[in-house]
């Protein structure tokens, strides 16, 4: 297995058996949402941030988590390793 974007919504859903969405957030509103509540210093690098994922700059398959852990894995493995935190809800 090598390197690969992050989609993580498949593997959640497969998972949890829940259906799992994602919903965009305008950047402009978020930012100052942030600041609003106390992190107004971050306003420039989160403009920055978040233009680069918008770009679509911000998923750059890498092979930095083989390389880490000494062995190939995937999102999706992590999510059926951690299961039960994706059904947490259900169990409460």
């Amino acid at each position: 297995m090598g390197p690969c974007r992050l989609n993580a919504q498949p593997a959640i859903t497969a998972v949890s058996g829940r259906p799992v969405a994602y919903r965009d957030v305008d950047q402009k509103s978020w930012i100052n949402q942030a600041i609003a509540v106390g992190v107004p210093g971050y306003a420039a690098m989160l403009r920055w941030l978040t233009g680069v994922i918008i770009a679509d700059n911000g998923s750059m398959p890498a092979d930095d988590i083989r390389a880490t852990l000494g062995r190939p894995t995937s999102f999706k493995a992590f999510a059926e390793r951690n299961a039960a935190t994706w059904t947490a809800q259900e169990n409460k």
